[in-house]
């Protein structure tokens, strides 16, 4: 029997780096599936025997056996292609998809779109995501993820929300020049908006601090852009004030002029 067990111990290491060496195949013929997660096999020793029963003392091993085979759970490359609806996690996190067999996870980006509209993977699962309301908001409730093929009505933009960093050390120094917006603000920025024709527009915001925790703001954009307007000269479709308290935060805001129509 010594024998047959030395034999033993020598054949279950090659049976265990065996089914190590099919782990590191299957990494190897999966380099190119995307979302593939590589594996690492993890060896364990097999119980040995006990020379002196269960006094202990000295052991013979009896060899060696896969204990479990473990994703490596790390960032992979993300590669652009020209496919629109390829999409990639960077981070943590997994897409969750919808089918026969009910819910599931994957990092697998590679999406299309059925013949119903609705994003799905190459093994026709439905996309999740969140739902949103009429205005937009999200919802804390997950649905498939479907594109009408119908065409949608535009509609004009309705609310814009800036997250802005005013300074309060600004001394109210500078007289706002529509013709030369730039030097005579203190702060500006740009929004991208949309009228109700669904076109794109850009709107150059001017910041002017008039007094202690007082601003106006001018929202500008391309005469030939405004009905009325001047190509070539800089038209005011928006402006306002801002007021803020002791600490910083908006106290007031007021809205005193806006134009509505565009070309």
């Amino acid at each position: 029997m010594g024998i047959l067990s030395s034999l033993y111990t020598g054949v279950s290491g090659l049976t265990a780096q065996g089914e190590a060496l099919g782990v590191i195949g299957d990494n190897i013929a999966n380099a190119n599936t995307i979302g593939f997660k590589a594996s690492r096999a993890e060896f364990q020793d097999i119980i040995s025997k006990n020379l002196k029963g269960i006094l202990g003392g000295n052991q013979i091993g009896r060899g060696v056996k896969i204990g479990a085979v473990n994703p490596i759970l790390v960032q992979g490359n993300v590669d652009a292609t020209e496919k629109v609806t390829d999409l990639a996690i960077s981070g943590d996190g997994y897409y969750k998809v919808k089918g026969s067999d009910g819910e599931s996870f994957t990092r697998d980006g590679s999406f299309h779109f059925d013949r119903e509209g609705y994003l799905v993977t190459n093994d026709n699962q439905k996309v999740q995501g969140f739902m949103t309301d009429e205005k937009g908001n999200i919802l804390n409730k997950m649905a498939d993820i479907k594109f009408p093929r119908a065409l949608i009505p535009a509609k004009g933009s309705q609310e814009l929300k800036l997250d802005l960093n005013l300074d309060s050390r600004v001394e109210p120094t500078k007289k706002f020049d529509v013709n030369d917006p730039y030097s005579t603000s203190h702060y500006s920025t740009g929004v991208e908006m949309y009228d109700s024709q669904g076109n794109k527009h850009l709107v150059q915001f001017f910041f002017n601090k008039t007094a202690d925790r007082k601003w106006e703001y001018k929202g500008l954009c391309d005469g030939k852009e405004v009905t009325g307007g001047e190509e070539g000269k800089m038209a005011q479709v928006v402006s306002g004030t801002l007021e803020f308290t002791v600490d910083g935060k908006l106290d007031k805001q007021e809205v005193t002029y806006k134009i509505k129509k565009s070309k």
